[in-house]
């Protein structure tokens, strides 16, 4: 698997493990097979897992690609999650679902050395977002 990393190890190995699990999901899944619109899914898939086995502090950060941040690639904005994973001043881009994009499947970088331009909407909204799908997955649950 391609992945594009300059991090600490430690964070691109779970995020290629958590892709890695991610992939094997969908596989299974009746409703998709590939990465194309679960961008939301993988990036709190990807939080809950890094905040829970690394000391790393990691949000799930998005935009709609339009007037409110998101992924852009050559000036063209996409709508878009990933997440954010801090380790002191340092700050890393997490992107376990980057493919759908044309870019590596797996990113783990620092903020300033991206193949394409990470820009965080409002984070009320993301956060609003994230909460409603953590209650979604929760409540099927039962």
């Amino acid at each position: 698997m391609e992945v594009h990393h300059l991090a600490p190890a430690e964070l691109a190995s779970l995020a290629a493990s958590t892709r890695a699990i991610f992939e094997r999901v969908l596989a299974q899944s009746q409703w998709h097979q590939r990465t194309l619109g679960t961008c939301l899914y993988a990036a709190v898939l990807c939080s809950v897992v890094i905040n829970r086995f690394t000391n790393l502090q990691a949000i799930v950060r998005g935009g709609d690609g339009e007037a409110d941040g998101g992924l852009f690639i050559d000036w063209v904005g996409h709508g878009h999650y990933w997440v954010e994973a801090r380790e002191g001043d340092q700050a890393f881009i997490v992107d376990i679902t980057a493919d759908q994009f044309g870019l590596p499947p797996v990113i783990v970088a620092p903020t300033d050395d991206l193949p394409a331009r990470y820009i965080p909407g409002d984070q009320a909204t993301v956060d609003e977002h994230a909460a409603e799908l953590r209650h979604e997955i929760e409540s099927e649950q039962g």
